[in-house]
């Protein structure tokens, strides 16, 4: 029984005889299933009856590695508590899941189907860390959008992040509303310069487990520190409506500690309030208007007065 001509196959593709069927065919290089000759009608008419062919075992998945890897600069590091600063910035392979009506801006090629079939978003991605942990740290992510800045609808909790120096760019014609301050990055190599379209999202925290492995970009500048803590506590604690302002019913040393409080000075207010029953949103409105010190006198002034 002669085979198909190979002339229309790919190269080093041939044809071969299924013992089961008396029929040639190929395997498709990339579904890695066979592909049947057409077989011609009067012999299919003709064809003697057998048995049917058992149960098609399906190929076992075929690991192909990736044609583009994260580069050595990519650790997990040795000491994350060293590294996890807050104002700290870094890269990392960050993956989300595709929502069905995700606004997420994205290329297709970040786009990966997962478990269960269903869609992923991974991507490098920048980070400032803005609340410590002992084995995950809590961050914001930097996004250009594509490169159109922030939207009219979410204006109010995005800022700029530059790396110009002390002149940040200009804000886009739709970006009415956006946080007053920017927040300037000293990156480690100052070639390696911010998208002037660059925004952080202050609404949307990030859990970045210690494990993973970051590659180091810079630091916040030492000038827009205190107003990074003082544009998230704004955003995302100032929401009286939010699951994320109910649920902080009173401030635990760690958060305290992501707003620059001292030791004592953590003692000190854990302790006026615990005495005076003050609504926690009053501890971060205080230290979104000043700074830690200044937030301590506020507390220690009404607790005299009172």
């Amino acid at each position: 029984m002669s085979s198909p001509t190979s002339s229309s196959l790919p190269s080093g593709i041939q044809w071969q005889l299924d013992p089961q069927t008396r029929r040639w065919f190929y395997i498709d290089s990339r579904t890695r299933q066979r592909v049947y000759h057409p077989q011609p009608q009067h012999q299919a008419l003709n064809a003697p009856r057998s048995a049917p062919a058992p149960p098609r075992e399906v190929p076992p998945f075929e690991y192909r590695p990736p044609r583009k890897t994260l580069d050595q600069d990519y650790k997990v590091r040795v000491h994350p508590r060293k590294f996890f600063k807050i104002g700290k910035v870094f890269l990392t392979l960050h993956t989300e899941p595709r929502g069905s009506n995700s606004t997420l801006n994205t290329k297709n090629h970040d786009i990966y189907t997962v478990a269960l079939g269903e869609q992923a978003f991974s991507k490098i991605r920048r980070f400032i860390v803005v609340r410590e942990g002992r084995d995950s740290c809590s961050a914001l992510a930097i996004s250009t959008h594509s490169g159109n800045g922030a939207s009219r609808r979410n204006a109010s909790e995005h800022g700029i992040v530059h790396t110009t120096g002390t002149r940040p760019p200009p804000t886009m014609r739709q970006e009415d509303g956006l946080l007053p301050s920017p927040i300037r990055i000293d990156p480690l190599n100052e070639d390696d310069r911010l998208d002037a379209t660059s925004r952080m999202d202050y609404g949307k925290l990030y859990n970045i487990e210690h494990n993973v492995k970051v590659k180091p970009y810079g630091v916040v500048n030492n000038q827009s520190m205190q107003t990074l803590i003082k544009q998230w506590t704004q955003v995302f604690f100032g929401r009286a409506a939010t699951p994320a302002a109910t649920a902080f019913r009173s401030p635990n040393p760690q958060t305290l500690q992501a707003l620059k409080f001292s030791p004592s000075q953590i003692r000190q207010v854990l302790n006026i309030l615990s005495r005076r029953g003050a609504d926690p949103r009053q501890v971060i409105t205080s230290v979104a208007r000043a700074s830690a010190e200044e937030a301590l006198e506020l507390f220690q002034g009404r607790e005299a007065a009172a």
